[in-house]
């Protein structure tokens, strides 16, 4: 799976790569561990306890959707979740690239390298 975190533009600016399916939720707090952010912008997989209270201990406003099957619906900005948009469009554009989409590559490095490279191009084009 990999995993990206874009500044509001649709920059990247960091991405996780791992070599099989895991859970969303595991990665989001090494995802977003570095970043400054004020927003945090994420779909219902990232919805944890953990995630919003590491978040909101940091400063920062999580914009996730609650799950359908929590007890408590939390609520959140549906318009600022709007712009979730972005990641979605920068996944879109990389998986046009036949060796991003079907990770071509032996090994994880030349992949997340490649996925940088390829997210540079994106906006130097």
């Amino acid at each position: 799976m990999t995993y990206g975190a874009v500044d509001k533009v649709g920059y990247l600016l960091k991405v996780i790569a791992t070599e099989g399916t895991e859970p969303d939720c595991k990665w989001a707090l090494e995802l977003v561990a570095s970043l400054d952010a004020t927003y945090v912008l994420a779909d219902k997989a990232y919805d944890s306890d953990d995630i919003i209270f590491s978040l909101s201990a940091r400063g920062i406003v999580p914009i996730i959707p609650p799950k359908i099957n929590r007890k408590f619906q939390r609520s959140y900005d549906k318009n600022i979740y709007k712009k979730r948009h972005i990641i979605e469009n920068l996944f879109l554009k990389m998986k046009g690239w036949r060796s991003i989409s079907t990770r071509y590559f032996k090994n994880i490095h030349s992949f997340v390298s490649t996925f940088r490279i390829r997210s540079i191009s994106l906006f130097t084009a």
